[in-house]
Order: structure tokens, then sequence, then C-alpha cells
């Protein structure tokens, strides 16, 4: 899940995975958790690790001391932190696009949203997925099995921007990550909770920094497709980076990232994350 907003001093992003799994007998879970404010940039919040999944739950939302949920899959209501002083609020969650195959089920919705932190009142839109993989379970195998599974399938690239009225979804993937998004290039755009045509993307790194090891990091993009208003273009740059994860070779991060899409006559701005595996 993937929050970007704004209030009247600046704007803010939050992204939180709440991952489980279910390994002979035992049952895990974890979450991921960043944020950034724009005024005071990355933030640290309480509750990225592992923790007892005491529910067993695989499908539903096991809370943690860090997070509790309101709602289930799909219909998820809300988000509370007491610890980080943080709560997020998500309207009617709208599909955009779903992929299937025997063993995987990949989708993704999307919504208005109000998050609160910090005293702020930040209004959005949140990009929820939802991942069920059959017979995988990396969390059983602590981080060995993590290591594995960016090793496996390196250079996905994730956009998740919010527009004023809606929502840009793009990610650009290895063929061997395919078996559980079911596309390396997938898309889906959103306005007025209106479902847009994506088609025929073409994905483009335009300009890349330097990293610690023998990789480079994206750091702007250019993004090409077809849709209801004609020929659309979205040109996305970084704000900040986090590094994540480094093994030399390659690496996990996540950067704040501003940029507009223009189709047609019109121009419109975007802010959120993109989420790195190189």
């Amino acid at each position: 899940m993937s929050f970007a907003g704004a209030d009247a001093s600046g704007r803010a992003a939050f992204a939180l995975d709440t991952n489980r799994g279910r390994a002979a007998g035992d049952y895990q879970a974890e979450h991921f958790v960043a944020m950034y404010d724009e005024r005071t940039g990355w933030v640290h919040l309480e509750g990225y690790t592992d923790y007892p999944n005491t529910e067993r739950a695989l499908l539903d939302y096991p809370d943690s001391p860090y997070f509790d949920f309101a709602g289930a899959p799909y219909a998820l209501e809300s988000i509370a932190s007491p610890v980080n002083g943080l709560s997020l609020s998500i309207g009617p969650l709208e599909p955009r696009v779903t992929t299937r195959s025997d063993s995987t089920l990949f989708s993704m919705a999307s919504a208005p949203a109000t998050l609160s932190w910090s005293g702020r009142t930040f209004e959005g839109r949140v990009i929820y997925e939802f991942l069920a993989m059959r017979d995988e379970n990396r969390l059983a195998r602590g981080i060995s099995g993590l290591l594995e599974v960016l090793t496996a399938g390196p250079d996905f690239q994730g956009l998740y921007l919010a527009t004023e009225t809606g929502d840009l979804y793009v990610h650009s993937a290895p063929a061997s990550a395919a078996a559980s998004t079911g596309n390396p290039l997938m898309a889906f755009w959103a306005a007025a909770e209106r479902n847009l045509r994506a088609d025929d993307v073409r994905f483009d790194v335009t300009a890349f920094d330097a990293a610690p090891g023998f990789y480079r990091w994206p750091a702007s993009w250019s993004v090409r497709w077809r849709s209801d208003c004609g020929a659309a273009q979205l040109s996305v740059r970084s704000l900040d980076h986090d590094t994540q994860a480094n093994w030399i070779t390659g690496g996990f991060a996540m950067r704040a990232v501003e940029g507009e899409i223009v189709c047609g006559a019109e121009s419109m701005p975007v802010f959120g994350f993109a989420e790195l595996i190189r």
C-alpha cells in the first residue's frame, strides 16, 4: 500500500507492506514501512520488522504492536499506528488491474485517502496491492530468503504516483518477475474514479545516479502510452533517495519523486514513490 498527498505546508508519502506466510505449521508476518515528508525528508517510523503472527492470518491482516488494521483485503478502511502518531483513512477501493495464474494472484486498486501525522492532515490517494503466491514463502527463510528474491529478479522499477484527481502506477520488471505480476511491463491510470486506458506502454530510464557498488540507481524516467486523450507522456524525476539494502552488485531503495503527465492539451503534476530493486 502506498499513499501520496499534501496539506497546505507540503507533500508527504507513506508506504506499508504487511507480508505474511505459513511454513511447516508456523505462521510469519512482517512490516516494511517508509515515509517521506517534503519539509523534513525521510521519516523514521517504528515497525519495520517481523512480528509474531499469533492470529495465523494469511488473507487478513494480523495486527502488530505497530499497526492496527480495520477492514479486510480489498475492503481496507483504515490503518492506525499510535506508536508513530499516524493514522490513514481509506475510501472505497476501486479495482484497477488483476492478473492470475495457477499459483499466483496479483491485483491492484486505488482510492482517495487521508493521512494524519504529526498534527497535520494530508489529502491524497492510496495505491493498493494484493499479491498471493501458493507454495512460496520467503519469510520462513529469513535474510537468505530476502536476498534470494531480490537477486533472482533484479531491475524492478515501480512508480506509485498520485495526481490531483487520481493515480498512475507503472512498473518495469525482469521476465523472471512476470510469474508474480503477470507482465514485465504493467500500468494503470485512473482519474475522477474512472479507469483510463494505458495501452502500448513504453518505459525508459532517462538518468542514473551512482550507487555504492557495481550498479547505478535510476534517477528519472519517461513513460509513454496511448489513452483516452490520445498520446500520453509521463516525466518523473527524483526528489530524494533512501537506500534500504545494498549487496554491492545491486540494492533495494525507495525514492520520493515528482513529475508531470501530459496528454492532449492537459498537463497534471504527479508525486509519490519509486521502488527500485537493482
